[in-house]
């Protein structure tokens, strides 16, 4: 699958449009030391191939970046959220949230 768009923080709001066959990767800052993680809400037309964290340093409590790898599977608008939140808390206990329209043909 070929990498057509790389997002971050910065693409939150934003509107990407992906191609068959191509592949959205997006990166956002977390410390799953801290037990909070980005959870990707349920969306049709978007599957997630690869979920990865990439430490920022060898230090014990090191944040990072975590890699999220998806691909559209359907033509048409659909909206990507993911939000950062503790499993054990209530969805509504998050603290950040990454909003992205995806737009695949």
């Amino acid at each position: 699958m070929h990498l057509a768009y790389k997002a971050d923080q910065s693409a939150n709001g934003s509107t990407v449009v992906l191609a068959a066959g191509q592949a959205l990767l997006i990166e956002l800052a977390e410390n799953p030391t801290t037990g909070y993680r980005w959870v990707m809400q349920p969306c049709s037309g978007l599957r997630l191939d690869e979920n990865t964290f990439a430490p920022g340093g060898a230090g014990i409590g090191a944040g990072g970046i975590r890699q999220l790898k998806l691909s559209a599977t359907a033509t048409g608008a659909h909206r990507l959220t993911l939000i950062q939140r503790q499993e054990w808390e209530p969805l509504s206990k998050f603290i950040s949230r990454f909003d992205l329209t995806v737009l695949a043909s």
